[in-house]
């Protein structure tokens, strides 16, 4: 008999709740969401990046500064990512204050304000960041690969998107955006921690609207062999030479 350490919960308004028990005194908190750039329409490229970056500029209850403070406060970390297949927001701090942690988690999750001098603050700092990812070789390479061999599908396009994609996104889409995917159904929250306490957990989320989960948008396959390149004025050369292979789900993955 398999022994683990991990248990599901469903809240209910259906969010999933997964508990990894360890005996740290360190805990983690991470709310995973089904909004990553491969979920994206043509029109909206960047915007779950975008909004990773939003939910940081305040809330109903909470601006910024006291976002990260009441964090910091407990000797915590707040942070976030986005991929091509999930957004991911997550704490990190002693096990004692896991509440908190999780109070203040639910909170950006659920009342972000998206205010439009706050999204134009940001839509600065996202073009910097296109401009360093253009500019540095080593990431790149790995655009123009995803690009190449994945041509004409949603899985082509860069996380944070083009300057272009970051300059037509607009608050009306993030709210749309957000709308669609942000919701119960479409999301799971994992804890790694001593013990949790699931009646404060389904306190802080319950206000979380059920919804869908999210679905990738039409697209073919096309499986050719095909070459790439790009000249600039470096002192090194970067290479990647790569492959179409098994699915996820596939048997003969693991082999």
């Amino acid at each position: 008999m398999i022994r683990t350490n991990l248990t599901q919960y469903k809240l209910s308004n259906g969010l999933k709740v997964l508990h990894f028990k360890n005996k740290s005194r360190i805990t983690a908190a991470h709310i995973l969401v089904k909004a990553g750039s491969d979920f994206e329409e043509k029109h909206e490229k960047g915007i779950s990046h975008f909004i990773e970056h939003m939910l940081f500029e305040g809330t109903k209850n909470r601006n910024a500064l006291k976002i990260s403070s009441d964090i910091e406060n407990i000797g915590g970390e707040i942070g976030a990512y986005t991929s091509k297949e999930m957004t991911c927001y997550y704490v990190k701090t002693l096990s004692e204050h896991l509440n908190n942690a999780l109070e203040v988690l639910s909170d950006i999750i659920i009342n972000p304000l998206f205010d439009k001098k706050a999204i134009e603050k940001e839509r600065k700092i996202i073009l910097s960041e296109a401009m360093l990812r253009r500019d540095e070789p080593r990431y790149r390479q790995w655009d123009l690969f995803e690009e190449t061999l994945f041509k004409g599908t949603p899985f082509e396009h860069s996380t944070i998107g083009t300057s272009t994609d970051i300059k037509r996104i607009t608050q009306n889409k993030i709210l749309n955006y957000y709308s669609k995917h942000y919701n119960a159904n479409n999301m799971t929250l994992v804890i790694v921690s001593p013990k949790i306490n699931i009646k404060k957990i389904e306190k802080y989320f319950k206000n979380l609207k059920r919804g869908i989960t999210s679905g990738l948008p039409k697209y073919t396959l096309v499986k050719t062999h095909k070459y790439k390149k790009e000249t600039k004025d470096i002192e090194q050369s970067y290479m990647i030479i790569g492959f179409l292979t098994n699915k996820m789900d596939s048997r003969d993955r693991p082999a």
